[in-house]
């Protein structure tokens, strides 16, 4: 039959091995298809990738089985939906121009999105995609989404982490920052809290920021734990069960705190978790050391500036006190001279009495200004600070009103400080006299106290200090009433000179008492509140040893002898007050109002058993004059006397000097250190004249 293979001969032979070849091969195709279809199957199941196909209107054709294990979804559930409504709203629009430019181009897109678990949350993707046909001709797109999301979170964490730093660097406040840093972490782990507390260890812990944790929530954090912890039972809330809590730590290993994070169930932290606390406490270390050290630069600015103020008050003091003292001298020498003078039952004695006593506060006040300047002379001893304070309270007793009581605690075995004696006593009567106007007229009490304490370098935080001040042991005197108290505002001035509250007052008690603590080396703490009372706290650095016995005062004796007497003053008043009161004395003064002058009368008398020197002169000062005259006369002996703190003998040289008058002074005081200076006077180098 023409058209068909005859049944047997060459060609049929050779059509039957070409069939069965053929067979072979579509078997062999097969059992390829069958192995990829395999692999496929076990890759998208076992993998942590998600392939997913879609059609030409971006409807989900297939996706792979381990959607249920990647998202909680089953894979039927999201076949026929458009791929756009299963991602984020926020991310759609870039993943819809991401399909549109693959069916433009052809080209593998690249889209970065959110997709919902079934638990609610949202998880970031990263995919790659891009067209091909299918087998009836249709356009079809093949994508491949991976979850990101840890990496993701790293990235914004990263990115909220360095706008912080932007905005700390750019001055962001210590409380804004970290109300700022609990939010950056709330954001980086949804459904968690985040509480950042500031203290130590058996301290009251203070929320700082905790936007979205109330109070109670945040007490129920264990206040010395770190690590995993959970609620106290009474205070667990029903959405926080666990907590997981990481210590601040300030340059050298300081506990400033901690930052807890707080989730719905009782679980270990991921790593993501530890990483992200790790990140806030860095951040908070930094605000608080950065907040750290702005308060402390802050102080450092404020004592310079104090520094700054007494450097200026104290050239300004000085240079009163000069001038002032000079007049002083004039008033007082001349009054106890004109009072010498008089009949005892005249009636101008009183008058004068009282010239002399108003000079001698003016020059008390003229030593408190000098004393806050910390330019006061001094006379250093080791002194009983209780001892000290006993005297002082005795004298005052009689001034307290009839309804305060002033009650002593006095530590007897205190080690000694070195101290000027005065300006101690000066401080204790200034403070004692403060808490006593501060009870007023009512029913109260003053307390005093004495006590040895150590203090420590991280004690200074709430103390006035002078820059000499040092760690260590110190005798403590401590002035408490419970009187009306201090308001901030009068806390801030109470050292300031010239600032009183009082109606008579001048504003240099507790500006001298700061002054004289500072100039000792000392510290002063006060603490104050309205309507409970303050506290002053007053610190020396002890010195051991015993205390050395004041000097007893002796009234001066008439003149056995009459001394040849140089007074050298460039103030007219001064000089004749003190020629008038050595005269009043027996003794023969003569008089020099400058360097020159002296030099002059010293050829002319041939000598003089004495020198009155004031300090500071026209010309030749003090210190040239002396020069001068001892070239003349070698055994020349002076007495130095000024009106300037800083002229003591101390600071000028004892040897040179016999000693030294500090004005203004009284005719005891001048008689005394004349007695003084010429006791020590070798019989063979006195100049006698006859009475």
């Amino acid at each position: 039959m023409r058209g068909r293979f005859p049944a047997s001969g060459p060609e049929f032979r050779s059509s039957a091995r070409h069939e069965g070849s053929l067979r072979a091969e579509r078997d062999a195709l097969r059992r390829r298809c069958a192995e990829l279809e395999e692999l496929y199957r076990a890759l998208a199941e076992h993998s942590n990738d998600l392939v997913g196909t879609l059609d030409a209107q971006g409807r989900v054709l297939h996706t792979s089985p381990n959607l249920r294990r990647v998202l909680g979804i089953d894979p039927d559930a999201v076949r026929g939906r458009s791929f756009l409504e299963l991602v984020h709203p926020h991310d759609r629009a870039a993943v819809g121009q991401a399909i549109e430019r693959g069916r433009g181009s052809g080209e593998a897109q690249y889209a970065l999105f959110r997709r919902q678990h079934a638990d609610g949350s949202w998880r970031w993707f990263e995919s790659w995609g891009r067209r091909y046909r299918g087998a009836d001709g249709e356009p079809r797109a093949v994508a491949v989404s991976r979850d990101v999301t840890e990496r993701r979170h790293l990235e914004l964490l990263q990115e909220r982490q360095t706008t912080l730093l932007q905005e700390i660097a750019r001055g962001l406040g210590r409380d804004p920052a970290l109300e700022a840093l609990a939010e950056l972490v709330e954001a980086s782990a949804p459904g968690q809290r985040c509480a950042l507390l500031l203290g130590g260890p058996g301290e009251t812990l203070r929320v700082a920021a905790a936007p979205s944790l109330p109070e109670l929530r945040s007490r129920a954090i264990p206040a010395n734990g770190c690590g995993l912890a959970s609620f106290a039972p009474e205070a667990a809330p029903p959405d926080l069960r666990w907590c997981w809590c990481e210590p601040i730590l300030l340059p050298g290993g300081r506990r400033a705190g901690l930052v807890a994070l707080l989730g719905p169930e009782r679980r270990p932290p991921t790593s993501f978790d530890r990483r992200l606390l790790g990140t806030a406490v860095h951040l908070a270390s930094l605000v608080l050391a950065r907040d750290e050290a702005e308060r402390e630069r802050a102080r450092l600015d404020e004592q310079l500036l104090q520094k700054q103020k007494l450097e200026s008050l104290g050239l300004l003091a000085g240079g009163i006190a000069h001038d002032f003292n000079n007049l002083l001298t004039g008033i007082l020498g001349n009054a106890e001279v004109a009072a010498e003078t008089l009949a005892p039952d005249h009636a101008a004695r009183a008058m004068l009495r009282d010239v002399v006593d108003a000079a001698t506060q003016a020059g008390l006040l003229t030593g408190q200004l000098l004393a806050y300047a910390g330019r006061a002379p001094t006379r250093m001893q080791l002194t009983d600070l209780s001892q000290r304070v006993r005297e002082t309270a005795r004298l005052l007793a009689s001034a307290l009103p009839p309804g305060v009581q002033l009650e002593l605690e006095l530590d007897e075995t205190l080690p000694a400080i070195r101290a000027d004696a005065a300006q101690i006593q000066q401080v204790v009567m200034n403070l004692l006299l403060n808490a006593i106007e501060a009870v007023g007229a009512g029913e109260g009490a003053v307390r005093l106290r004495t006590a040895a304490e150590s203090l420590a370098a991280e004690d200074t935080a709430d103390l006035e200090t002078g820059p000499g001040w040092r760690p260590g042991l110190h005798v403590l005197f401590e002035v408490r009433d419970d009187g009306r108290g201090m308001d901030d505002a009068t806390r801030a001035r109470i050292f300031d000179p010239f600032f009183t509250t009082k109606f008579t007052g001048r504003g240099l008690g507790l500006a001298g008492v700061l002054g004289s603590v500072r100039r000792h080396g000392g510290a002063l703490r006060v603490e104050s509140k309205p309507g409970v009372g303050t506290t002053f706290q007053v610190y020396w650095p002890a010195e051991g040893g015993a205390a050395q016995p004041e000097p007893v005062a002796r009234a001066a004796l008439p003149a056995v002898e009459r001394w040849r007497i140089l007074v050298v003053d460039d103030e007219a008043t001064a000089r004749r007050a003190a020629a008038r009161i050595l005269e009043q004395a027996g003794h023969q003064v003569a008089t020099a109002r400058d360097g020159s002058g002296a030099l002059r009368c010293l050829r002319a008398a041939g000598g003089f058993d004495l020198v009155l020197l004031d300090l500071t002169m026209p010309g030749m000062g003090g210190e040239e004059t002396l020069a001068a005259l001892r070239a003349v006369h070698p055994e020349v002996r002076a007495l130095l006397v000024s009106g300037h703190p800083s002229a003591g003998v101390a600071q000028r040289g004892a040897a040179r000097w016999a000693g030294f008058v500090s004005k203004p002074f009284t005719a005891c005081t001048l008689l005394a250190a004349v007695q003084t200076a010429l006791g020590a006077t070798a019989p063979a180098t006195r100049s006698r004249t006859s009475p």
